[in-house]
């Protein structure tokens, strides 16, 4: 299975994702906000990030951007529920500046769950 990045400041919605994904057979790394996400992958490139997109510290639009500069292959999926916004106009922001997918907050698992065998095929 992949192992992701998961960049999350929620800590109920991170710890019920990495479990989720965990029962799936993914390993994963977890990050609080986006300057946490580039030190993890200072250390070790994923096969996915998987990023909120309001968070405090540095956002996800900033890490999206950073990511592509630096990781150009890395495929990212970018979530939000929108903040005070419609989470339509920060995940439409996020495909532009680079997001290879987006996903709407709230989402149901089997969703996420497709996004990712869309981004990272398993191996045959």
């Amino acid at each position: 299975m992949a192992k992701l990045l998961l960049v999350e400041d929620d800590l109920y919605l991170r710890k019920l994702v990495v479990q989720a994904l965990t029962d799936q057979g993914h390993t994963l790394s977890v990050a609080g906000d986006g300057r946490e996400a580039l030190s993890h992958l200072a250390l070790s490139v994923p096969d996915l990030l998987i990023t909120d997109v309001i968070m405090p510290e540095m956002d996800g639009f900033e890490l999206i951007m950073k990511v592509r500069r630096t990781y150009p292959q890395l495929r990212i999926l970018a979530i939000s529920a929108g903040g005070r916004n419609r989470s339509s106009t920060y995940l439409d922001i996020s495909r532009t500046i680079g997001a290879d997918r987006v996903l709407g907050k709230p989402f149901d698992l089997p969703d996420l769950f497709a996004v990712i065998n869309d981004l990272v095929p398993s191996p045959t």
